[in-house]
């Protein structure tokens, strides 16, 4: 290829912005669109997370969504152009990724794949949320400084506080590993292991926080409820 392609990279996720806008207007999802929107219309409402709001995956997506609607209006339109648009810059972030490791004409292609596959989000769900700050924990993780890997933490975080009733089966595996390659790879390495230290730091300090959150409204043992649902559904559909 003799041209630049990389430089058309932004023109598909606006591409995808306007296509989800249209979508949104003509078509909803009456289940999807209206939980959403009415967990975050309840958590405006004073109404208590998890003990009178059935939040189905993570308490930090409804936290968002609040946010938007306080500042936009109690309008679904605007959670729906969010998740657009956090969407569309992930893909971007993927595709930059892919070109960091390999080259540009392959990034571009990473993101053709992606809009291909998947152009919008459909609905304003926490997965949106969670892919979106996966993907920025991925990005700071790879840079080497160490408040970097800090951040990368908090943002893995916020992943799993945006999706936590499926994440709790990934994020935990997931940081153990990250834990056994530093310390078998870097244990004689003070500098790698003060980077895993301030890594660990990022994740646990959101979590933290939201602990405390739920034991000060008397609501932790409401969440710890809500995290057997996966297990509810896979023995549902073993015994059918």
């Amino acid at each position: 290829m003799k041209i630049n392609s990389y430089k058309y990279t932004y023109l598909l996720p606006i591409f995808s912005i306007i296509y989800c806008y249209f979508y949104s207007v003509y078509v909803y999802d009456g289940y999807h669109f209206g939980l959403i929107f009415s967990n975050a219309l309840d958590l405006n409402n004073g109404k208590l997370p998890y003990k009178e709001i059935f939040i189905e995956y993570g308490y930090l997506t409804t936290l968002i969504h609040s946010i938007i609607l306080k500042i936009f209006g109690n309008e679904v339109l605007y959670l729906q152009i969010y998740t657009s648009l956090i969407y569309s810059t992930t893909l971007i972030l993927v595709s930059c990724l892919v070109k960091k490791f390999t080259n540009e004409y392959l990034g571009f292609l990473s993101l053709i794949c992606l809009i291909l596959i998947y152009p919008i989000p459909l609905k304003p769900w926490a997965i949106y949320n969670s892919y979106f700050f996966y993907t920025l924990s991925l990005v700071f993780f790879l840079k080497k400084k160490n408040f970097t890997k800090f951040i990368s933490g908090l943002f893995l975080s916020f992943s799993y506080l945006s999706f936590t009733t499926l994440y709790n089966f990934i994020l935990i595996p997931l940081v153990i590993k990250i834990i056994f390659f530093y310390l078998f790879f870097y244990h004689k390495d003070k500098l790698e292991i003060l980077k895993l230290i301030y890594f660990i730091s990022g994740v646990l300090l959101p979590i933290i926080i939201f602990i405390f959150y739920l034991i000060n409204l008397e609501i932790l043992n409401y969440w710890v409820l809500y995290q057997k649902i996966p297990i509810l559904y896979v023995n549902e559909i073993a015994d059918k």
